[in-house]
């Protein structure tokens, strides 16, 4: 089973400070992370971290803007062309002056 949570974590500094300032503490075996611990009504305790899990990855937000954010420029061409064609068509369609 795979499960996502999250926690927030304070103020930027050391990882494993700023995890245990949020009530985890983690144990590297290999090349794997488990949370060791999770303090007894921590934030970590909180937002469902349970000891024992397997760390899978850390997902950190960026700054960056959405990437969907490109659909907007493509469908107003999309929507220029459409109507840039939509009068040429009907330019065409006009019977010519005798």
């Amino acid at each position: 089973m795979r499960k996502t949570v999250g926690v927030q974590l304070g103020a930027p500094g050391e990882g494993r400070a700023r995890l245990q300032e949020a009530g985890i503490t983690v144990t590297a075996l290999g090349e794997q992370v488990q949370i060791g611990n999770v303090r007894f009504g921590s934030r970590a305790r909180k937002s469902g971290f349970e000891p024992g899990w397997q760390v899978g990855g850390v997902l950190v937000p960026t700054d960056r803007p959405s990437e969907y954010w490109v659909y907007l420029p493509a469908l107003l061409l999309t929507a220029a062309i459409w109507w840039g064609q939509g009068r040429r068509t009907a330019a065409q369609r006009k019977p010519a002056a005798p």
